[in-house]
């Protein structure tokens, strides 16, 4: 169990400081400011879907290799490439993947709103009690 952690914390280390790269390089390249995520969740996308074939097809990788690569690196590169991943596994068995998409994405945007108007009213109001006094 350990060493599925590490594994996992490793690859997700690895995945984060790549993810860090490509938006210093968009940065850098004066591209606009979702370039580096489309970026990130294409490239994601796509090795997941290839690596899902490729690891089916070889056993030369290990449990723990894959995880540390999928769940690790991948997970910590984009969670966009775990969520195409369970669409594309939605879609192999034959399940709603549609339905899926949409609660995910009509879920997650009004609740990212949300939120973000939430803390908005807290700071203001944090704010306002750390004035009068």
């Amino acid at each position: 169990m350990i060493e599925v952690v590490l594994v996992i914390g490793l690859g997700g280390a690895i995945g984060a400081i790549l993810r860090w790269g490509v938006n210093v390089f968009f940065n850098y390249i004066s591209a606009p400011a979702f370039g580096s995520t489309l970026a990130v969740n294409l490239i994601g996308s796509f090795l997941i879907g290839f690596l899902l074939v490729w690891f089916q097809e070889n056993e030369l990788a290990g449990t723990l290799l894959k995880t540390g690569i999928v769940v690790g690196l991948l997970g910590g590169f984009t969670t966009y490439s775990t969520f195409s991943m369970e669409v594309l596994q939605m879609m192999m068995a034959g399940s709603f993947a549609s339905d899926y998409i949409c609660r995910c994405d009509g879920a997650g945007v009004p609740n990212r709103n949300r939120s973000r108007n939430y803390t908005r009213s807290f700071d203001r109001t944090r704010l306002r009690k750390i004035r009068s006094c």
